[in-house]
Formats: structure tokens, C-alpha cells, sequence
């Protein structure tokens, strides 16, 4: 594989893990109707960025792809704890939390799968 094809497989795994990532959380938080509606959520916790989860997770995605591609797979948990920490008070509320894990957790997963899937093809 010369550079040019190996620059486009990177660029492709980059791209669908961090834009297809956006479909693939809206799916599983659309599984579970109480939770799916990130502007109610928001709005109950408070003056929230409208979008603002969505956005957050398109730099999580592209955060965890890149340690992906450079195999540092421990960093990956620095993103989830400092995610974590900046809502912790927004955690004690039940609703909240089920909804932020459940789509977090589906973020990293689908992030770690298509890097890993990338990886595999190249």
C-alpha cells in the first residue's frame, strides 16, 4: 500500500468514526425514548449550549480515533474521566447520568471499533 492509499484509509476510518458516530448515538439514544431527547435533558439540568453533547462528542470521537491509530489505548480513558469530571455534579441525577453513559459509552465504542476496523484494513 503506498502513502496516498494509506493517508485515504486513515482520513476514511478518521471520517466515519467522528461524523458516523453522530448517527450511530442518535440510533442507540432513540432505543430508549425517555432519554433520547438530548434539548429536554439540557434543558432540565439547567442553561445548557443547545447541541452542545452532540458537539462534544464529535471532538471525543476524533480524540479517541487518533489515540486509536497510535495504538494508545490507555489515553482513552483520560477522555472519559476528564468528560466525566466536568459533569460530575449533573451525574447525581439519574435521568442524566443513564442518559450521558449510554451515549458516551456508545461514542467510545463506536470511535474504538472503526479505528481498530481501519487499523485492521490497512
Amino acid at each position: 500500500m503506498n502513502v496516498d492509499e494509506l493517508l485515504l484509509c486513515y482520513f476514511l476510518g478518521f471520517m466515519i468514526s467522528v461524523f458516523g458516530g453522530v448517527f450511530f448515538v442518535e440510533l442507540v439514544l432513540f432505543l430508549f425514548p425517555d432519554l433520547s431527547d438530548e434539548e429536554k435533558i439540557e434543558k432540565s439540568e439547567g442553561d445548557g449550549i443547545k447541541h452542545a453533547g452532540k458537539t462534544i462528542g464529535i471532538f471525543e470521537r476524533a480524540i479517541v480515533t487518533v489515540l486509536v491509530f497510535l495504538s494508545a489505548y490507555n489515553a482513552i480513558s483520560f477522555v472519559f474521566i476528564a468528560k466525566s469530571l466536568a459533569r460530575f455534579n449533573q451525574l447525581r441525577k439519574r435521568r442524566f447520568a443513564e442518559y450521558y453513559l449510554i451515549g458516551t459509552f456508545s461514542s467510545l465504542s463506536f470511535a474504538i471499533l472503526i479505528g481498530v476496523i481501519t487499523l485492521k484494513l490497512i
